[in-house]
């Protein structure tokens, strides 16, 4: 996970358009074939057919899952086979370069060449470039907070197909024609199948344990976010520890309930801050304190920084060496706490792979 992909050159008559690369799926991710299968037969019809629009929105809550979706939908052959050349990932995450700068680095991305000029000429050469050649070039805008960040893009690669993911609940209007998935809560199978993964498989689990996972899941409202943060847990004490199943479900569940979870509205901001609340606590109880600290430091970077920005930066601040920022993080990683992502972020300058925390994990953090 923190090897860098190497983007490769694909020749056409005219250019070299610069091959996007799919993001990087979370490890601990589970994909979610039925929606996967519905937003491919969208982006798949003919860009011809004038009742198809070229942005699907991606709608939900924060944490319901909606990049690991994306990116999901990133790997279904199908969508691979048909986007020749790659994917576009553009994170519109707070803060954010200007729209001139992000075009710039957009184009560069795309051609390898680089390029200044204002919005009006950025946008024509790209559109150029991608009108000339019959790029076919998926587009992804990923965790859009306002429909006004989104529209210079829209603009831009209206050729193209675009994946829009966003919380706001009205931005689809701004979007016509109206193509817009809501992401609701995994199901209850789903949940148990998430938390298990990598940990134990359902079959050798006896019938009590498997209802006390169902119950967990249940207990989180079966919201990814949380799933993955106790899937942690329970890797911890699974795969780490090496409790059994039925202990180590047992003391999770202890801890989540000392830290408070109780049954919850996903719908409520309180009632989800709670949530979040309870279950990071929990996991924080298990973390050694470096562990605590390397978190605080990564989580103090919303948009991701690149791993040897952060490695160099604990280097100095904790006295931390390659070698231990390395075993730290990676134990963070396996207790659903941060991610290491190798995805085509503009305004991301470095060429390593970054690491993050979920905004929402990192605004309770902070």
């Amino acid at each position: 996970h923190i090897i860098p992909h190497v983007p490769t050159l694909v020749s056409t008559q005219a250019t070299e358009v610069l091959f996007q690369p799919p993001p990087i799926c979370p490890a601990n991710h589970l994909s979610r074939l039925e929606l996967i299968n519905e937003i491919s037969s969208v982006l798949l019809k003919s860009d011809a057919t004038p009742t198809i629009g070229t942005t699907v929105t991606i709608r939900g809550i924060g944490g319901i899952g909606k990049s690991t979706l994306a990116k999901s939908l990133c790997h279904a052959a199908a969508i691979k086979e048909h986007f020749t050349n790659g994917f576009l990932w553009i994170s519109l995450t707070p803060p954010s370069l200007s729209p001139v700068d992000m075009l710039s680095e957009i184009y560069q991305k795309l051609t390898g060449k680089p390029v200044s000029g204002n919005a009006s000429l950025l946008k024509s050469k790209i559109q150029s470039l991608l009108y000339s050649h019959s790029c076919k070039l998926l587009v992804i805008l990923d965790d859009v907070w306002k429909a006004k960040d989104a529209l210079i893009f829209v603009d831009v690669f209206s050729n193209c197909k675009i994946i829009l993911t966003t919380r706001e609940m009205d931005i689809n209007a701004k979007f016509p024609p109206k193509v817009c998935f809501d992401i609701k809560p995994m199901s209850v199978s789903e949940s148990v199948e998430l938390l298990t993964l990598k940990i134990v498989k359902l079959e050798v689990l006896h019938a009590s344990e498997i209802n006390r996972i169902q119950k967990l899941a249940r207990d989180l409202h079966c919201w990814p976010l949380l799933l993955n943060i106790v899937h942690g847990q329970l890797y911890v004490h699974c795969v780490e520890w090496k409790e059994s199943p039925s202990i180590a479900i047992a003391k999770v569940q202890q801890k989540l309930s000392n830290s408070g979870l109780t049954a919850f509205d996903p719908e409520s901001d309180v009632s989800r801050d709670n949530a979040v609340r309870a279950s990071i606590s929990a996991s924080l109880e298990i973390l050694s304190k470096e562990e605590r600290e390397v978190l605080y430091y990564i989580a103090s970077c919303v948009i991701g920084f690149g791993v040897y920005t952060i490695q160099d930066i604990l280097m100095s601040a904790l006295k931390v060496s390659s070698n231990q920022f390395t075993k730290l993080s990676k134990s963070l990683w396996s207790h659903g706490l941060v991610s290491f992502e190798d995805i085509n972020i503009p305004y991301v300058v470095t060429e390593s792979p970054y690491i993050k925390t979920h905004d929402i994990i990192a605004q309770y953090i902070n």
